[in-house]
């Protein structure tokens, strides 16, 4: 048995049910969990030989060392590949967040893991480049702040992955001819001119309603700038 698929051993869960056995992946099974030495209050077999063995009260088979006869915990199942233990929390078919027992093994067939939160990636252009890229050929801000500009590029950026949509993060030439002579003689990251051209059309759209970007994204803009705070 794989280790990641394995828990410390529990005398709590055990007793009240969970499956554990040898951490060399023999069947193990406690008849006695309070035996006289209270050294080694577990009494039980292991094997097919039904070997007599006792552990200590922590499962393990030799005090501080590790040993193949150890007591561990084994999944009450098997979720999408990915063990399922005492105290995991699930999602039930029903939509309720489901937190599996001892003796639960039998209720996990529907249930799915919680979807894990997104992980938002964030444009690294500095304010002070910002601040250039907000200033239009007359001078004129297109943007409140460098701080606006920057807020409005991670919003697109986070509501593009929560919609499952697709950045291609390889056509930057697009975005170099969207932003125009905005970006002329500033050094920005070539992965950054992305989240700003995003950031310029949110702008733009929210403005005059000028719904389109050039063809290197797939983004509902509408959507997007409902998503925006300004």
């Amino acid at each position: 048995m794989k280790p990641e698929h394995t828990r410390p051993f529990s005398l709590e869960h055990a007793r009240a049910g969970a499956p554990y056995r040898c951490r060399d992946t023999q069947e193990a099974t406690v008849y006695k969990w309070d035996g006289r030495d209270t050294k080694y209050p577990l009494v039980g077999c292991i094997g097919a030989n039904d070997q007599p063995v006792s552990w200590r009260a922590n499962g393990q088979r030799a005090g501080g060392v590790e040993c193949t006869l150890d007591l561990v915990m084994t999944p009450l199942g098997f979720i999408d590949g990915k063990p399922v233990f005492v105290g995991d929390v699930l999602i039930d078919p029903s939509g309720t967040p489901f937190v599996p027992g001892p003796s639960n093994s039998g209720h996990l067939a529907g249930c799915i893991w919680p979807a894990s939160a997104p992980v938002y990636p964030e444009t690294s252009v500095s304010y002070q480049e910002l601040s250039l890229v907000a200033l239009n050929a007359n001078s004129t801000p297109l943007y409140a702040s460098a701080s606006q500009l920057h807020a409005i590029a991670n919003a697109a950026i986070r509501r593009v992955i929560d919609d499952g949509q697709v950045v291609r993060k390889d056509d930057h030439e697009a975005a170099l001819n969207y932003l125009g002579e905005h970006l002329r003689g500033i050094a920005i990251q070539r992965d950054d001119l992305r989240d700003l051209a995003i950031a310029e059309a949110v702008h733009r759209a929210h403005v005059n309603g000028q719904y389109s970007i050039p063809g290197a994204w797939d983004i509902d803009l509408a959507a997007l700038i409902a998503t925006v705070k300004w």
